[in-house]
């Protein structure tokens, strides 16, 4: 039996901005105000890690990364609380789920960082002026095949009657 053939994805454009998301785990929340964060940017070099990941060498020249960081507290009981802070260390009031300060049991803490990261890509990315929608992709894929492939056909009036 034949295996079915899977089509591959084309590669996506490279849209403007790159978003990361930092996950930093403190022991008290005044070490949140203390943490060095653009020298673990720089350790990290994360500008090498996405061109090789979207295999462009050209993403090294541009550094238009969205740095966002997620600081987690222990709190009472078994408890944490959620910090968000822009690169520019100004607060992120709310992302949902998250809200800054929130305080989280840590059954639900790792659901809820995932779907936070997964949101604020998806609202940045639509605030983007270089994103077209899916539909949008497809009505112009479509339009464009019927164009290409249309059949002309012949009038009454050009045989004749």
């Amino acid at each position: 039996m034949p295996k079915p053939v899977l089509r591959s994805r084309k590669p996506s454009a490279h849209h403007d901005l790159h978003f990361v998301y930092i996950l930093v785990w403190m022991d008290t929340f005044r070490d949140a105000f203390v943490f060095p964060a653009q020298e673990v940017l720089s350790k990290l070099d994360l500008l090498n890690l996405l061109s090789t990941q979207d295999g462009d060498s050209e993403l090294a020249l541009t550094d238009n990364i969205d740095y966002n960081l997620i600081y987690i507290f222990p709190a009472a009981h078994g408890m944490y609380e959620v910090r968000l802070r822009s690169m520019q260390n100004n607060p992120i009031l709310a992302a949902v789920p998250l809200v800054n300060g929130i305080v989280v049991s840590h059954n639900i803490l790792g659901a809820l960082i995932c779907d936070c990261a997964i949101n604020s890509f998806t609202r940045k990315r639509l605030n983007l002026e270089s994103y077209v929608p899916g539909h949008v992709q497809r009505r112009t894929i479509v339009q464009d095949i019927t164009q290409r492939f249309a059949v002309k056909t012949i009038s009454d009036s050009s045989w004749g009657f």
